[in-house]
């Protein structure tokens, strides 16, 4: 669960990003949710559920701030 929690929010993170920095930051994002699998398997349930809850926060983070963002930078071109 929190594999595709952090996968998830990888791909959230792209959004509104250049095809070339997409691309510099594929190997990070997956990544990120593999090592975040395997040590998942070795330790307490507790810190899987830590990040999880804590994944899905980061989300909705950044589903707000890149919706504020985009508005942002959509009525700063039409003023120019």
């Amino acid at each position: 669960m929190t594999v595709v929690i952090y996968f998830v929010q990888f791909k959230v993170s792209q959004i509104g990003l250049d095809p070339q920095q997409k691309k510099q930051m594929a190997i990070f994002g997956m990544m990120s949710p593999i090592m975040i699998g395997i040590i998942s398997l070795n330790t307490p349930a507790a810190l899987p559920l830590y990040w999880a809850v804590g994944g899905l926060f980061i989300i909705g983070q950044t589903l707000i701030s890149k919706k504020i963002y985009l508005v942002h930078k959509k009525r700063t071109a039409e003023t120019s």
